[in-house]
């Protein structure tokens, strides 16, 4: 069975983006690690990372994953509708895939967005799976995410 060719990436004058596949309600906006916004106060700590004293305690993650907090955003929103304003000023739009320890996000059917447009992106416009570099990412802002999900009785529980 053939698949279908990702379509070309829109422009991008910095050359940073890539198409491929790298491996009540409300709006949530993430800010790349480095830029001063999110993570604990203080610093990244040491959690989860060894003394060299006995076993360790819990397992060591790289980069991003050892930001639990952030970690288990990212995973919940999953799915979502998101917009990813990069460097050059464009913002594109599509669904929340996945990340990869360095931040690079995967986000599916992106097309970049255009002010003012009346109507959808055209079908050769969309690309199939677009990884944003995390020092191109300005701003990611995930739209209609229910964070009252979990206390409306929606999560079934296993000891009940």
């Amino acid at each position: 069975a053939a698949s279908r060719k990702p379509n070309p990436a829109p422009a991008s004058p910095n050359g940073s983006l890539s198409p491929g596949a790298a491996g009540g309600v409300r709006a949530a906006t993430v800010a790349p690690p480095g830029s001063g916004a999110g993570g604990p106060p203080g610093g990244s700590g040491t959690r989860g990372q060894s003394t060299g004293k006995g076993p360790p305690q819990s397992p060591v993650f790289e980069g991003v994953y050892n930001n639990s907090r952030m970690l288990h955003f990212l995973t919940a929103v999953v799915g979502s509708t998101c917009d990813v304003k990069v460097k050059n000023g464009c913002t594109y739009e599509g669904v929340f895939k996945t990340l990869s320890s360095k931040f690079e996000l995967a986000v599916d059917a992106v097309h970049k967005k255009v002010p003012d447009q009346p109507v959808g992106p055209k079908r050769e416009d969309i690309v199939d799976t677009m990884v944003f570099k995390p020092a191109d990412v300005m701003l990611v802002h995930f739209r209609n995410v229910d964070f009252n999900y979990a206390t409306k009785g929606n999560i079934s529980h296993a000891s009940s």
